[in-house]
């Protein structure tokens, strides 16, 4: 029991929701890979800091470079999707590691892009830093 007037109806209120729907889609993509990418650089964070807790003291307080360099390369080995991670070792207690340190601060932050351009409006801009910090005891 359809009147004459009412036949495009539907048509106009799937215009009034189409925005709203992508909008929503969207922010789902954008959300699910910004979080994917804050897990992998939490990951590679933990695993570099398990790395340069157990290696450090294997150089007898020399150099710890080469350790940091290792730990940039597995960060870059569990995180390949990300372009230029950021990769930052200290002791907590100093501003940098000596042979008398006990713990090894590890952070690594990275700029994620944003997938789609709509929510990028919301977010304000084309690139969301994701970064995460990981604290070990160095075994001697």
């Amino acid at each position: 029991m359809r009147r004459e007037n009412e036949k495009g109806q539907a048509m106009v209120e799937f215009a009034l929701v189409l925005p709203i729907l992508i909008l929503l889609v969207c922010g789902i993509i954008d959300f699910g890979w910004i979080y994917s990418n804050q897990i992998t650089v939490t990951n590679a964070c933990r695993e570099a800091a398990r790395y340069s807790s157990v290696h450090l003291m294997d150089n007898d307080g020399g150099d710890i470079s080469g350790v940091e360099d290792d730990a940039r390369a597995l960060v870059s080995q569990f995180a390949p999707m990300l372009e230029s991670p950021t990769v930052t070792f200290e002791d907590p207690d100093n501003t940098s590691i000596t042979s008398d340190s006990d713990t090894v601060k590890v952070t690594v932050s990275a700029q994620v892009p944003v997938l789609t351009g709509i929510t990028s409006t919301f977010l304000g801009g084309n690139e969301v830093k994701v970064s995460a910090e990981s604290t070990m005891k160095i075994e001697k």
